[in-house]
């Protein structure tokens, strides 16, 4: 099992792009998009007059087109008026995304299913960050075992980076 020059150099360069993948997919707010036909729904409600919907049509979130990240949720064309947005850096209006950290008064009133939702998505971040440092040690590992020309060390790099695939892999942000 060789180790040549080549190889350390594309371990570098797999590793920090690796790295960087991983920090723009943890910060982007593209992670799930919900696209919404106003237009619809607007002719629908004015076949159908439903009151509950038409109260809520301009206030409630779930009628806007949306992108949704780890941290917050973006509307790119129109926001909700009853919300308190901001301008992102990719300039589109977003709210944060609340993870009741600490617990308060209001997520000790969820139900069952929506504390596991809770939980669930206060996993999907741990995990990601848990892959981003195993992706770290295995790079240094890898460095090293390729540096001390080391088939175990190259071998334990292998395994930490299958690793840290199974923590982005369990990180398939499915809670919105």
């Amino acid at each position: 099992m060789g180790c040549s020059a080549f190889t350390l150099s594309l371990a570098t360069l797999s590793g920090v792009a690796g790295l960087a993948l991983i920090c723009i997919g943890f910060s982007t707010d593209n992670w799930t998009e919900v696209r919404v036909n106003r237009e619809s729904i607007k002719q629908s409600l004015a076949k159908n007059p439903v009151p509950e919907i038409a109260k809520q049509f301009d206030t409630d979130r779930y009628f806007y087109s949306r992108d949704i990240g780890l941290f917050r949720e973006c509307f790119p064309s129109q926001a909700p008026k009853s919300l308190d947005v901001y301008i992102s850096p990719t300039e589109t209006r977003c709210i944060n995304i609340n993870y009741y950290i600490p617990e308060d008064k209001e997520s000790s009133q969820f139900s069952d299913d929506q504390k596991a939702r809770l939980h669930m998505a206060r996993a999907c971040v741990a995990l990601i960050i848990c892959s981003f440092v195993w992706i770290l040690i295995a790079f240094f590992v890898g460095v090293v075992g390729c540096w001390m020309r080391s088939p175990s060390r190259i071998v334990a790099t292998g395994i930490l980076m299958l690793l840290a695939a199974l923590f982005c892999a369990g990180d398939r942000k499915s809670v919105v």
